[in-house]
């Protein structure tokens, strides 16, 4: 009966037999996924999580309720991004993290995250200082480094972007003593304010700063007589504006970037604060004041591991020689590290600028004429005939 059927209702073959095409094979696991919302968070001491945006709202994480942390730990990261973006994580050994976000562990919002030596080899005393996302690999975009002895370094966002990252990826070249203490990101014609601890900073464009690749040392980054630096901020070319300053010992301040004039880089730094005698602060963080009412709040972990918040009651202006004291921050335990919130995601709507043109780099349009050699018309020689003041009738 088949035959028959076959012999009355067939038809030709549709499908087409072809050779074995090995391409047909690889399949990308990023295009089998599907890309929603989620919030990545990353921890000084190397956890990493990603939890979904629901679980972010239900814990109240919207309303300021921090994530589930290690005791003594401190957040370089938090951040709303998708599955399909990217991590990137500066070190103070001057090395970076490449992580897919769809690589990290789905846990919810209160639960701690998983160590990333779970997935590399991360050194002990290797610390996370920064965290990007990215979304787009532009090269009209770059990232500065800088590290707490005094050099500054900026790469190209492309160059971070790698094939195989199960260990962790050099970013700059930095000798044994030195760490990294802050980056920032730039567009291309950023301004860039570097500030030492006790109080001093540079405001300068960041193409005085050559282009490095991620393996090579930095550029100094200012003349500060050896003193460490402490905070790297970027700004647009016409972006000015106030910056809240934090110390060590819990003393606020909020100082107006139209103080200090933009200069070049190796130029005399200039005051900031003043560090009392009869008791010495260092500036522990930084940051641009964007619309935030105040007060304003930052979560700060204390040397022995604890937690505490710190207010800025107001945003005006502080003077130099003046700070406001936080409440409960005492000498012996001081603040060693700040909570970071900002949520650095790199798409292509963030804007680039071109570079300033160097004098010497300005190319003219116009058509330059020839120009004409002129020979030198000879004079001809005089001969002249020596005479004498004398008169030679007189003997």
């Amino acid at each position: 009966d088949l035959k028959r059927i076959s012999k009355d209702f067939g038809d030709d073959r549709r499908s087409e037999i072809v050779e074995d095409d090995g391409s047909l094979r690889t399949v990308n696991k990023r295009d089998l996924m599907a890309n929603e919302d989620c919030v990545v968070v990353a921890t000084r001491d190397g956890y990493l999580k990603r939890c979904t945006i629901q679980s972010y709202r239900q814990s109240g994480g919207e309303k300021g309720v921090r994530p589930g942390l290690k005791d003594g730990d401190t957040l370089v990261y938090q951040g709303k991004c998708e599955l399909l973006d990217f991590m990137i994580f500066l070190t103070t050994k001057g090395n970076y993290l490449f992580v897919p976000v769809a690589s990290l562990s789905n846990i919810k919002w209160l639960k701690e995250g998983l160590h990333v030596n779970i997935s590399m080899n991360l050194d002990p005393d290797d610390k996370l200082v920064r965290g990007f996302a990215i979304r787009s690999w532009r090269d009209d975009l770059y990232i500065a480094i800088l590290t707490k002895r005094g050099q500054i370094k900026r790469v190209r966002l492309s160059d971070f972007k790698v094939a195989r990252y199960s260990r962790p990826i050099r970013a700059i070249k930095t000798l044994s003593d030195d760490e990294v203490v802050d980056a920032c990101l730039t567009t291309g014609n950023s301004n860039l304010l570097v500030m030492s601890e006790d109080g001093r900073a540079v405001f300068y464009n960041e193409n005085e700063v050559s282009i490095a690749t991620t393996s090579s040392s930095g550029n100094k980054a200012g003349k500060f007589n050896g003193d460490e630096l402490a905070c790297l901020l970027s700004f647009d070319p016409e972006e000015k504006g106030k910056i809240l300053l934090l110390t060590d010992l819990g003393e606020t301040r909020v100082y107006d970037l139209s103080r200090i004039s933009l200069s070049d880089r190796l130029s005399k730094a200039t005051v900031v604060f003043k560090s009392f005698k009869n008791e010495v602060h260092s500036l522990v963080y930084a940051e641009k004041l964007l619309k935030q009412e105040a007060p304003i709040t930052r979560t700060v972990t204390l040397k022995n591991g604890d937690y505490h918040d710190v207010a800025w009651a107001d945003t005006y202006l502080t003077q130099a020689d003046y700070a406001k004291k936080a409440n409960g921050i005492k000498s012996s335990n001081v603040i060693a590290k700040v909570n970071l919130t900002d949520d650095v995601l790199i798409t292509d709507d963030v804007k680039s600028y071109e570079p300033p043109v160097k004098a010497e780099e300005v190319v003219d349009d116009i058509e330059q004429k020839p120009i004409e050699i002129v020979e030198e018309v000879k004079e001809p020689q005089q001969k002249f005939e020596q005479i004498s003041i004398f008169d030679d009738d007189i003997e």
